[in-house]
């Protein structure tokens, strides 16, 4: 594997916490595939319970997922 300078490893990093492809409901546990990737501020719905959820980023660019 090719070794990236350091901003573009940076600039990978951003990308990976920029758009997700799946989360885990935090009511019923159930992990929901988004083929089009989960932004921050988008309004998402668990498949499996029905729950709405808004995503978020922490300070800590960990994703949080807040019921709406």
């Amino acid at each position: 594997m090719q070794k990236l300078p350091q901003h573009a490893e940076e600039e990978e990093a951003d990308k990976d916490v920029a758009s997700k492809k799946d989360f885990d409901c935090p009511l019923c546990s159930a992990n929901n595939p988004y083929d089009d990737g989960i932004k921050v501020g988008d309004e998402i719905r668990c498949y499996y319970c029905g729950a709405e959820f808004r995503a978020e980023l922490t300070q800590e660019n960990r994703w949080r997922f807040r019921e709406i």
